[in-house]
């Protein structure tokens, strides 16, 4: 059984993965929204499923020729992205008491 946290990011992916089939179709708009709406389950212990949501989101505004809300929204990927990877070095640099 999962727990709460592994069910909503198990749902941010599934909602990932369903925008990525989507875009792959061509269908921009309900990928738009398949990623939007995977963002939406993400909370701050999901940076990777967040991450990935934003890259979606990304691709379909640049699809749809929005260069500067696809810009500002890899901005924020990017910066989500080093957030985690300093998380994940801290955390291993940190030893047990």
């Amino acid at each position: 059984m999962l727990s709460d946290s592994e069910e909503c990011e198990a749902e941010a992916l599934t909602h990932y993965l369903i925008g990525c089939a989507h875009f792959a179709k061509g269908d921009v708009q309900k990928a738009g929204a398949a990623f939007a709406e995977a963002r939406a389950c993400t909370n701050s212990d999901m940076m990777e499923a967040a991450v990935l949501a934003l890259l979606g989101e990304c691709s379909c505004q640049l699809r749809q020729g929005q260069w500067q809300n696809a810009l500002a929204t890899s901005r924020k990927a990017a910066a989500l992205a080093e957030l985690r990877h300093k998380n994940a070095a801290s955390s291993a640099t940190r030893k047990p008491l």
